[in-house]
């Protein structure tokens, strides 16, 4: 009887840690599986509002707009943070990236100022043309430098000075207006 109870015991116990180790495999998957769809309030987020005003105008971007949202799981995959602040841009627009790039450890920071004095589907389209420039130039990862930032966009983009765009942030942007139109007639 001692024998068959302390069999029991060890076999409850090994039942019991392989229960474990099946629950850290699915809780692996849905990390995984999630990933992508990080809230973006999450403190690991890589596209960051700095305040609740933009970090609700990320949400309904992410949540009404596939382009939108895969700009931002896009993002996540490289090694910078984009912080989305309101301000103003000045020259006629309603967002910009900021010609400045610095580093916090092993990452790189971009920020992009939102004009949000009038909030419509048009500014979160703006934004994702922006977070559209932030990505191209996370995606190269050599660009270190507002310097390194300049000939990137001299070389992909069209412009004077240091006013440039590109026919891929300009898509982005009308593809997430197009969409937000569908979801809103």
């Amino acid at each position: 009887m001692v024998r068959s109870r302390a069999a029991y015991v060890v076999a409850s116990a090994a039942f019991i840690g392989s229960l474990g180790a099946m629950s850290a495999d699915v809780e692996a998957q849905n990390d995984e599986a999630t990933r992508s769809s990080r809230p973006v309030t999450s403190p690991d987020a890589k596209v960051r509002g700095v305040s609740a005003r933009i970090v609700a105008l990320i949400g309904e971007g992410t949540g009404r707009s596939k382009t939108f949202r895969d700009v931002v799981n896009q993002i996540s995959g490289t090694d910078g943070i984009v912080y989305v602040a309101e301000g103003s841009c000045g020259h006629d627009v309603r967002a910009c990236l900021l010609f400045s790039i610095t580093t916090a450890g092993t990452n790189r920071v971009l920020r992009v100022l939102v004009d949000t004095s009038a909030r419509d589907d048009d500014l979160i389209g703006s934004l994702a043309h922006e977070l559209q420039h932030a990505l191209e130039v996370l995606n190269v990862q050599y660009i270190r430098t507002d310097a390194a930032m300049a000939l990137l966009y001299r070389r992909i983009g069209h412009g004077v000075g240091r006013r440039f765009e590109t026919d891929a942030a300009v898509r982005v942007g009308d593809s997430v207006r197009a969409e937000l139109r569908q979801r809103n007639p």
